[in-house]
């Protein structure tokens, strides 16, 4: 029965000066108060250890907030008529995130080796390594959040010796490379750098090329998996990269593809899905991949992974793809060779190889980063570029790693570069051709006229058309080959080609190609280029045009 007169006065007073629930000192709180961002609040639990996202209305919700503490925590927190006060305690956890400030997802970090304040740590799931101490996932200072996921079964060990890190290395080189200290090199240095991945200013990445029965799959299953253990995510030919990027989340674990085919063109569409992904992760630097969701609001990727493609044909085809990968090419080994890879095989694999090639790897981490960037530099001054140079000397310091565990001087990266022949090859192999000329190259291998010969018809490029306008000599006639050029939007006029803003026959030369929205602006840095300049291609089409000098397309007629 509901209190009336002086009981209903008595009970409305007694609300009015009940006490405030007493509130512990945040520090005391099993879960911390990340931050906010617009209508969501971020909270990291001490007992689940992951970063949960929820709504206010969330936070007035006695179920959803026994996920961040106890039911006996809430109830001498904030205690209340049933159980305990949920809105008192959803206004002090929103108004702690307002404090905490917008929250930063890229803080978060996954499994995997990665740099913290100078500082080596090494995420396996369920606990850190913070400079070989093991350390429990809420016990490290850090202004980086180590989320709990599943644990790898990877077991650190005493770090190989140089003595045995030399034997692997030369079970690398014994393989059927076309060079096989120079490939096997690349091949054991790139191996280092995908095991510490998270922790390098740059990532690398490998692409091994191998007919079928050519032992690529003897390879993977007693070098590379040995080596990398459980650390590696092993990915079949088919998975996608939304697969990749949702596999991984925020780990920095090497990724190692398998059967990568580009035979058809959906196959080609995927795998330079999964490329692109592998652009994105090599630096350290590079910002997150981001994706909306069907709420209207936004996925954040950070990949911080080195990935490993094999397959019989590359699937690199864009300069920015190229620098950034390493590309192998394993032969067809004879009997004798073979058996002198399986003995050099026997002596390089020791118990527990993964575990104790990651401690050597791990302990040597600032050491591989400080050469790293000091042979990218020596790399560059060749003419290579500085990506090339990023990408080589990293694997270059990750393979000095196995021989030696001191930093090299800025001399010393000189010297090394100089003083070795596989190094110097392979820096000029990494060196990638700038855009314009790939680009020059695609427009003058198409296809400029067609003509009938003898009852048959034949295609002519656009280079011989050029040619003949330029030297009046050919199959074809001056004529015939001008009016062809013209009907395109280009034209050969005194030492220059001339090519229309708005041709739409070149335009047709580059659809479908990296090219195909911005090639007038990526032929303009061809060297002599000059923009804007009125043409006359037909008595009724006139138009600015973009002047190429013919030595820069035609060599200066060699």
């Amino acid at each position: 029965m509901a209190p009336d007169g002086f009981d209903a006065l008595f009970e409305q007073a007694k609300q009015q000066v009940a006490p405030v629930a007493p509130v512990t000192d945040q520090a005391d709180w099993p879960f911390l108060c990340l931050g906010y961002d617009r209508e969501r609040f971020h909270l990291y639990t001490t007992e689940g250890k992951q970063v949960l996202a929820m709504s206010a209305k969330d936070l007035t919700s006695h179920g959803i907030l026994l996920k961040l503490a106890k039911l006996r925590w809430w109830e001498g927190a904030f205690p209340g008529r049933e159980s305990f006060n949920a809105r008192q305690a959803a206004d002090e956890i929103i108004r702690a995130c307002y404090r905490a400030g917008v929250y930063d997802p890229d803080r978060v970090r996954g499994r995997g080796v990665w740099m913290d304040e100078g500082r080596r740590v090494m995420h396996l799931g369920d606990h850190l390594l913070v400079e070989g101490a093991r350390t429990d996932l809420t016990k490290h200072k850090s202004r980086f959040i180590y989320e709990q996921a599943r644990p790898l079964a990877v077991t650190l060990g005493d770090p190989l010796t140089d003595d045995e890190a030399k034997r692997f290395l030369a079970a690398c080189r014994a393989v059927a490379w076309a060079d096989p200290n120079r490939d096997g090199s690349l091949f054991a240095g790139w191996i280092i750098s995908a095991l510490i991945g998270g922790a390098l200013a740059w990532r690398p990445h490998l692409w091994v090329l191998a007919e079928g029965g050519s032992g690529k799959t003897w390879v993977h299953d007693n070098l590379i998996a040995p080596a990398l253990g459980p650390l590696a995510l092993i990915l079949q030919g088919k998975t996608t990269e939304a697969g990749v990027r949702g596999e991984l989340g925020n780990d920095a674990r090497p990724v190692l593809f398998d059967e990568a085919e580009t035979q058809s063109d959906q196959d080609r569409a995927r795998m330079q899905q999964v490329i692109d992904l592998a652009r994105q992760a090599s630096s350290e630097h590079a910002g997150p991949i981001v994706k909306g969701t069907k709420e209207g609001g936004s996925r954040r990727f950070t990949i911080r992974s080195s990935f490993l493609f094999a397959s019989i044909n590359a699937g690199l085809t864009q300069a920015a793809d190229e620098s950034r990968f390493v590309t192998l090419t394993i032969g067809n080994g004879d009997p004798d060779q073979f058996a002198a890879l399986k003995r050099a095989h026997l002596e390089a694999m020791v118990p527990n190889l993964c575990g104790r090639l990651l401690a050597r790897a791990l302990a040597l981490a600032p050491v591989i980063r400080a050469n790293a960037d000091r042979l990218a530099e020596a790399i560059a001054r060749t003419g290579a570029g500085r990506r090339a140079g990023d990408t080589l000397g990293t694997v270059l310091a990750c393979q000095m790693a196995l021989v030696a565990q001191g930093e090299i001087t800025a001399e010393q990266a000189e010297q090394a570069i100089a003083g070795r022949q596989w190094v110097r090859e392979a820096a000029a192999e990494a060196k990638v051709a700038p855009e314009w000329e790939r680009a020059l190259l695609h427009l003058m291998q198409a296809e400029g006229m067609r003509r009938n010969v003898n009852g048959r018809t034949e295609a002519v490029t656009i280079s011989e058309l050029i040619g003949v306008c330029r030297d009046g000599q050919g199959d074809i006639g001056l004529i015939d080959a001008d009016q062809a050029l013209r009907r395109l939007g280009m034209r050969v006029m005194d030492d220059s080609l001339m090519l229309g803003n708005r041709a739409s026959g070149v335009a047709e030369r580059f659809r479908n190609t990296p090219w195909g929205a911005g090639w007038l602006a990526t032929l303009a840095r061809v060297p002599g280029a000059r923009r804007g300049l009125p043409v006359r291609f037909s008595p009724a089409y006139q138009d600015k045009a973009l002047s190429l000098p013919l030595d820069a397309i035609m060599g200066g007629g060699q």
